[in-house]
């Protein structure tokens, strides 16, 4: 039977520095990339909430005018066709319901 001999080659101290330095440039790249991968992302997520607020916004504006547009259509003779009436001495109106006491319509 032969011996195998398995033969090393040994690495200089040059050989090893140069290596890690080669190690660790393609850690910090891999990183670098990673954060702005990041950035990149974090700055779509942000254009995109951005752009829900906006419609958001308007959604709300519309909804804040009809509300605005049917209360201004609310007077008395309205109140009194749905069987609510006027408290004494106050501004808010009410209607008797079956289950409730009361219900509160508005207050001006």
């Amino acid at each position: 039977m032969k011996k195998q001999i398995a033969i090393y080659k040994t690495m200089t101290f040059r050989e090893r520095i140069v290596n890690s330095m080669l190690v660790t440039m393609a850690v910090l790249m891999v990183l670098y990339c990673l954060i702005l991968l990041s950035i990149v992302f974090s700055v779509i997520e942000r254009k995109q909430a951005i752009s829900q607020t906006k419609d958001l916004i308007s959604t709300l504006s519309s909804i804040e005018g009809s509300y605005a547009n049917e209360i201004s259509k609310i007077n008395d003779s309205v109140l009194s066709a749905k069987e609510y009436v006027r408290l004494d001495a106050t501004t808010l109106t009410v209607r008797k319901d079956p289950i409730a006491g009361y219900t509160v319509l508005y207050e001006r």
